[in-house]
């Protein structure tokens, strides 16, 4: 009996030791195996939850994001990946439940382009690109009748219009670039992103989800009242950031 005790405690010595062994402090290197979540999205049915899942890249010099999908009837479900990535965010359900919207970045080069617009069906298929803004978009916001997505894109406050250049003025424009930059305002940068372009602004832009595929309309511009773009006028913003999108005479 004696035996069997000394035999038992010195299994239980070795196994803690082991565990102890196992036991390290956090170091940086720890960030590279971290999974964020974010931004999640509860279903109008209230079924099924999208979010955005962060991980690090395979580089180690940067993040990629890609959405997932999660059936909250079974909460302990592993969720289920909807996009590749690696630059997905900002899901918005339909208000229907049959369609994702959401801002994906796509590389050209090696290098990230502007944010666009992409609708994703919950039938099946792959997403469907919707803008192609020069600035990218962001902020996607539906009507509550589903024929419309309104989104923010930043867009310049005067075009700078297009003078052909004859050769070598290109070299001589260069040379005389300045990188000085005269501030005016309190506000001028953020973390992150840098310094603010004064040159330009956030505008809205509307698309139309119809039948026959997405249609765009062009900047909506404020005149202190409503926001009019040629036949459509959003009215007003009304609660939880919907659109509310009539036709105008």
């Amino acid at each position: 009996m004696r035996v069997k005790n000394v035999i038992a405690m010195v299994v239980c010595l070795v196994i803690t030791t082991a565990l102890v062994a196992e036991k390290r402090n956090i170091t940086e290197k720890d960030l590279f195996s971290f999974t964020w979540i974010g931004d999640t999205q509860i279903s109008p049915d209230g079924n099924r939850a999208v979010f955005v899942q962060t991980t690090v890249n395979a580089k180690h010099d940067g993040y990629e994001t890609a959405l997932y999908l999660l059936d909250t009837n079974q909460p302990m479900t592993p969720p289920r990946r909807l996009t590749n990535g690696p630059r997905d965010t900002q899901p918005r359900w339909s208000p229907d439940g049959t369609q994702i919207a959401f801002v994906r970045a796509v590389e050209k080069d090696g290098k990230p382009q502007p944010p666009q617009l992409y609708l994703l069906s919950m039938a099946g298929g792959e997403p469907v690109q919707v803008s192609a803004l020069e600035k990218g978009i962001g902020s996607a916001q539906w009507a509550p009748n589903g024929r419309w997505i309104a989104v923010l894109s930043d867009t310049l406050i005067v075009p700078v219009p297009k003078v052909e250049k004859k050769e070598g003025d290109a070299a001589k424009e260069e040379e005389h670039k300045s990188d000085i930059r005269i501030i005016t305002k309190a506000v001028y940068r953020f973390n992150g992103q840098g310094y603010i372009d004064t040159k330009t602004a956030s505008q809205l832009y509307v698309f139309f989800c119809g039948e026959g595929g997405v249609e765009a309309g062009d900047a909506l511009a404020g005149d202190g009242g409503s926001v009019r773009c040629g036949r459509v006028c959003l009215a007003s913003v009304v609660e939880q950031s919907l659109l509310h999108v009539g036709a105008c005479g």
